[in-house]
């Protein structure tokens, strides 16, 4: 299917329903970048999603929109400063060009006049913090934006959801889905959780007992969270 438009794709849902996305958004997904590597910018633009629904793929979608957006402001203002530092560079070395020209006239005049200003006194590099070589991946920490967006959701939305972004291969959106699965979970009781995730419970009373006495330590009284 031909597309007017190539800034967008269509993504066909499991339903048959068409969702719109820009390209831009797209690129977020490493399943949809590399399938995009693969189409004609003038020809194919409508992409079969079989294996998520449409209500889904809206969501997938709508995050990954929104999520473009604020990556491209974060990188312009990242751009903005890099070029500002720049020109604070080049005013501070112009300026000491043009202290040492004044300095090395009068000395030419038989004044007396002080040493050189250091040549290197333009960097910042005094105002920036010391980083470790050593890479530590930190904690998965959800953006209050994004806390705000799945807060939104229904369990079996985020459900759903989780495992979409785990087709389209998208990492930020899957961890804050899983961390906030597990912000949810993390206080429940063993009973809890079985109902919360729609799993039954197949030990017998006797085997549960045996469980408890052998690993009562991984599961304490719900009284211990009070």
């Amino acid at each position: 299917m031909a597309s007017g438009n190539t800034d967008m794709l269509s993504l066909r849902s499991r339903d048959g329903v068409v969702v719109q996305i820009s390209r831009a958004a797209a690129r977020l997904s490493e399943v949809l970048s590399d399938m995009m590597n693969d189409i004609d910018e003038e020809g194919t633009t409508e992409i079969p999603i079989s294996e998520v629904n449409s209500a889904t793929l809206n969501i997938i979608v709508e995050w990954c929109e929104a999520t473009a957006i604020k990556k491209a402001q974060e990188e312009a203002r990242n751009e903005a400063e890099r070029i500002a530092k720049e020109n604070r560079r080049r005013a501070r070395k112009e300026a000491r060009e043009a202290r040492e020209a004044a300095r090395l006239e009068r000395e030419a005049q038989g004044e007396e006049v002080g040493p050189p200003e250091p040549a290197n006194d333009d960097s910042e590099s005094d105002h920036e913090p010391i980083r470790s070589t050593v890479y530590e991946k930190p904690a998965t920490v959800i953006p209050e934006w994004d806390t705000a967006f799945l807060g939104r959701l229904t369990k079996d939305q985020m459900f759903d959801l989780i495992t979409a972004a785990n087709f389209f291969d998208i990492n930020e959106l899957f961890d804050y889905c899983a961390k906030s699965i597990a912000t949810v979970v993390e206080n429940m009781s063993t009973e809890q959780m079985r109902e919360y995730f729609e799993v039954e419970n197949d030990f017998t009373p006797e085997e549960e007992e045996q469980l408890r006495k052998d690993h009562g330590w991984a599961d304490p009284h719900p009284s211990y969270y009070n």
